[in-house]
């Protein structure tokens, strides 16, 4: 059925530019009779007579195309619980030379007779005590994937029996905030810890043969690429604020593990499926 579908795509892209481009290729051919020197060229190559046509084919067609595929993606992503994508849990043991949280309370009234004292005492205490707990990250939720629209205008070329789609995707401002809490904190304690993707590129591109062969699987580029992708973290942890440069490449590495897994996996296979549909059946460019 699939070839029959690229078949049936082979005809509609000749069909439409013999039909809507005919004066431009007559015109070709008096080029060529012009110059009989171009002719081996065609004879080599007769998909170059198609390319005369594409250049006059509406971007708008090529886009819109695309854009009904990235559609198509954004619903299968939601469905398949890739947006909103959980993120595992985090734990991390942390252990201080401090009492920082334990002196927080006083440092509202350090003014007060009271106040200095305490403050002297834990300060005193803090010499000689140290403090172990776990910060506990949960509930993560990166969101944002299904987001992925065009950033660059799609292109559709024709050479050696072969039409070419490429297109360039983007998706931008993931964010996957996480519910964070200490085994030891003061009552005041209300950290905020949150993963930040600012971009992810793909260059996507599909090769049909006008012979009838099966569709060639899409190829992919990430940009940048996934093992360099970008992963910061937006974290305020209150009194335990001097673990912030320990915790940040830890939640980094997981986040970004995930990323990388799911980018190579379920959104390429998705892509590529949804291409594959739409493309060889496609009737717009009529």
């Amino acid at each position: 059925r699939q070839v029959a579908d690229v078949k049936d795509w082979s005809v509609v892209i000749c069909s439409v530019i013999m039909s809507s481009f005919f004066d431009k290729i007559v015109d070709q051919g008096k080029e060529i009779l012009q110059d009989p020197s171009k002719i081996s060229s065609y004879v080599e190559d007769p998909s170059k007579l198609l390319n005369v046509g594409l250049n006059f084919i509406g971007q708008d067609v090529l886009d819109n195309l695309i854009d009904k595929v990235l559609d198509a993606c954004r619903s299968s992503m939601m469905d398949a619980g890739i947006d909103p994508l959980p993120i595992d849990d985090i734990t991390i043991p942390y252990s201080l030379d401090k009492m920082t949280g334990a002196c927080a309370p006083f440092l509202k009234s350090k003014n007060s007779a009271l106040g200095e004292l305490m403050l002297a005492l834990c300060a005193c205490v803090a010499k000689n005590m140290n403090i172990e707990g776990d910060l506990f990250l949960k509930n993560g939720s990166l969101s944002g994937l299904s987001q992925i629209a065009r950033s660059v205008p799609t292109k559709l070329e024709v050479a050696n029996n072969v039409v070419r789609l490429t297109v360039g995707l983007g998706v931008k401002n993931l964010e996957s905030p996480f519910e964070a809490s200490a085994s030891i904190a003061s009552p005041d304690f209300k950290p905020e810890v949150k993963a930040i993707v600012e971009k992810v590129g793909i260059s996507f591109g599909v090769e049909v043969p006008l012979s009838g062969e099966q569709t060639s699987a899409g190829s992919f580029e990430f940009d940048p690429p996934l093992d360099d992708l970008p992963v910061d973290v937006d974290m305020k942890l209150d009194e335990l604020g001097e673990l912030e440069p320990i915790v940040k490449p830890l939640v980094i590495d997981p986040v970004k593990k995930k990323i990388i897994e799911i980018l190579k996996g379920q959104v390429k296979d998705l892509i590529d499926k949804k291409i594959q549909e739409y493309i060889p059946g496609v009737n717009a460019l009529t």
